[in-house]
């Protein structure tokens, strides 16, 4: 066989495998992304949970302890909204100091978007814009400030999805409280 004959076999055969891959690809992501995001609708009040009877006939212990959290909770102030799993992870990051004056995407890979900003002395973020579901429309906006020796976090909430604020809250003993009228 002629080496211009092999060359030729080669690359049709790495072409006929690339577009292979290519169609493979595309098909894995289009079915990803028809998937709904995975964030909590972040702005019903919370129920209160109805309890249930206990069951007296059960024999097996749980196998899993509850955790701190779970059996030292109060119940909320009126109004007041529990704090999300994200806002976990944003208030932990929070305290962590900034190298520069701003974080873009400080979660990448996650269903929302954080961007923290630092404007004032010190190291850590004094604000940042959230956007929940990455349409590039802010959904919430934090800031962090120091009143009276004590460190305020305040979210003020677009429930429209349209950068419009009409909502605020303050971060009180774990849960966001509505600002007072």
């Amino acid at each position: 066989m002629k080496f211009k004959t092999f060359r030729m076999i080669v690359i049709a055969a790495a072409g006929v495998v690339g577009v292979g891959v290519l169609f493979g690809v595309s098909t894995c992501c289009k079915s990803a992304e028809k998937k709904p995001p995975l964030v909590e609708k972040p702005h019903a009040p919370v129920e209160k949970p109805l309890s249930a009877p206990a069951d007296t006939t059960a024999k097996v212990a749980p196998t899993v302890a509850p955790t701190a959290a779970a059996t030292t909770a109060a119940p909320l102030p009126e109004g007041a909204l529990a704090l999300r799993p994200m806002d976990g992870d944003i208030l932990a990051r929070l305290a962590q100091p900034m190298s520069g004056d701003k974080v873009k995407d400080a979660f990448p890979g996650r269903s929302y978007k954080v961007n923290l900003y630092k404007e004032g002395p010190g190291g850590k973020p004094d604000r940042l814009k959230l956007d929940l579901d990455r349409d590039d429309k802010w959904d919430e906006k934090w800031s962090v400030e120091q009143k009276d020796g004590q460190e305020v976090i305040k979210r003020q909430v677009a429930p429209a999805d349209d950068e419009k604020y009409t909502e605020e809250y303050r971060l009180s003993a774990g849960a966001w409280v509505p600002k007072k009228k």
